[in-house]
């Protein structure tokens, strides 16, 4: 069976990546700004193994990278989420001009796009990802995270395929772990300012309670179902 490779930008801790590879795909590089996310990384060698980037996209060129078969983009979401209605300041982001170069420079097999679902409010990078000559694009909106992990959270799905390729969204799981069965023994907490405002009601949204008693499953299983279609489409 053909394995392909793929590489990531916006990496962040490698969530996406790890959804990859677990499906059986080849991630080659990972690039990301966040140094605290890389080092995160790096210091998870028995799971990256492969080259991981702490430098700006907007500074890395093209040509100057492996060539991939699937280019993974989870470029920034802050500017398009519904927080930032809130505070007035859904504008977009540029950062997607930057994957969208990778993407129409390199053309590779196959491109994803992981985002927020009011993605789809901004026409011009709807536009972008969607309108590629030669690319035919399947998208996904909502895809509920709540179907594997206890959090609700709806992301965008956007896959670019060379060739026309049914991807099937993905089916609710039956075996989900109860949250008690994923945390950590004898784990650390570090709970920000930030966390602390929103327990005393001072965001919009009270923070999400969760009965750890309850089945849920863990995160990296949204990036695995994407990983099986890519290979699913390779093979």
């Amino acid at each position: 069976m053909y394995k392909p490779t793929a590489k990531g930008y916006f990496s962040g801790c490698g969530g996406m990546e790890i959804g990859l590879m677990q499906a059986g795909v080849d991630v080659i590089q990972s690039l990301d700004l966040d140094s605290e996310a890389t080092s995160c990384m790096k210091l998870n060698s028995h799971y990256f193994s492969h080259p991981v980037l702490n430098v700006d996209i907007k500074d890395k060129t093209v040509l100057e990278q492996p060539r991939t078969d699937i280019i993974v983009g989870t470029y920034p979401c802050t500017k398009y989420s519904a927080i930032a209605d809130i505070h007035g300041t859904r504008t977009g982001d540029d950062l997607f001009l930057h994957f969208f170069r990778h993407i129409a420079i390199e053309q590779p097999e196959m491109y994803i796009v992981e985002n927020v679902p009011r993605m789809k409010k901004f026409k011009l990078v709807m536009e972008a990802m969607t309108k590629l000559p030669d690319y035919y694009v399947n998208v996904f909106c909502p895809v509920d995270a709540s179907n594997w992990l206890p959090q609700r959270r709806k992301r965008l799905i956007l896959i670019g395929t060379r060739k026309p390729f049914s991807i099937a969204p993905p089916k609710e799981i039956t075996n989900k772990p109860k949250l008690k069965d994923i945390l950590e023994n004898n784990r650390e907490v570090e709970m920000p300012e930030y966390v602390i405002s929103r327990i005393n009601g001072k965001y919009r949204d009270l923070p999400i309670i969760v009965d750890p008693e309850q089945p849920f499953d863990i995160a990296v299983q949204m990036g695995e179902w994407v990983g099986r279609e890519a290979l699913n489409y390779f093979n």
